[in-house]
């Protein structure tokens, strides 16, 4: 959580310490005024969560009251990036079709991924509004380098910060073209049992 800091206040014994997710502190998620020190450590039970922009203020106390409040600051938090679990970086022989997943973030509202060719090009495939950490790729092509990545989205809007991207190798084109045996080109009479 965030540690917020502060200049002493000449004459303060202590510190009132307040965090909001309103501009206006209609709402508190942090109201101490048992501060001693000039910075605080958001606690964890405040309810922080990720992608927001959060207001924080503080005010000099002593045995004589409370003196002005500071002008409210801002702090937007971040998120952390999902890892990449398949297909793995590196992997070679991928279908045209991979399932690619991820490990979930915690209070995502959805997931984006792009996908692009591995040689530099552009994006090929760019899927956004995905409920779950996986993706069902399609129209990629044989003996192809890919790379990819994905990062979760908020309910605030926010976008939280893109994984390292994997790379990975499409499997090759069979080389060999089937030539049918049976039934024969045009037969008749063809059972089925």
């Amino acid at each position: 959580s965030p540690v917020l800091s502060w200049q002493a206040s000449a004459g303060a014994d202590r510190y009132r310490v307040e965090v909001s997710g309103d501009a206006d502190f209609s709402v508190k998620l942090v109201d101490t005024d048992t501060v001693s020190a000039t910075s605080l450590r958001v606690p964890a039970g405040a309810g922080l969560r990720y992608a927001e922009t959060y207001y924080w203020r503080v005010a000099g106390v002593n045995a004589s009251g409370e003196g002005e409040p500071s002008g409210a600051r801002s702090f937007t938090t971040t998120a952390p990036a999902p890892e990449l679990l398949a297909p793995a970086d590196g992997a070679a022989g991928v279908s045209l079709k991979p399932e690619l997943t991820w490990t979930p973030v915690p209070q995502a509202a959805s997931y984006q991924v792009e996908i692009a060719l591995a040689d530099g090009g552009g994006v090929v495939a760019s899927e956004q509004g995905l409920a779950e950490p996986r993706m069902l790729a399609s129209a990629l092509q044989f003996e192809t380098g890919y790379r990819w990545r994905a990062r979760a989205m908020f309910a605030s809007g926010m976008a939280g910060a893109w994984s390292a991207q994997a790379g990975f190798t499409t499997r090759t084109r069979p080389t060999d073209v089937p030539i049918p045996m049976s039934p024969a080109d045009g037969a008749t009479g063809v059972e089925l049992s």
